[in-house]
């Protein structure tokens, strides 16, 4: 078996409200200002090492809001 994957995704985050890359912006999670209003979108890059078990993995968003997609490599999961 592979080590456990623990990763403190507090931070820098990207922040969109629309499908154009330019329209992205840097926010910090947990939010620092006030969240937007109806659909966006947060994006990461998390870094897995080699040796991870990645046979049962756990993912948790917090408080972010009441319902999410999550992508790995642009596949949802």
């Amino acid at each position: 078996t592979g080590m456990a994957l623990h990763r403190d995704l507090t931070g820098a985050w990207e922040l969109g409200v629309g499908a154009e890359p330019a329209s992205w912006r840097a926010v910090q999670i947990p939010f620092r200002e006030r969240a937007p209003v109806g659909y966006w979108w947060l994006r990461r890059t998390v870094e897995v090492p080699e040796q991870a078990d990645l046979g049962n993995v756990a993912l948790t968003v917090g408080g972010i809001n009441e319902v999410y997609d999550v992508f790995v490599n642009g596949q949802l999961v």
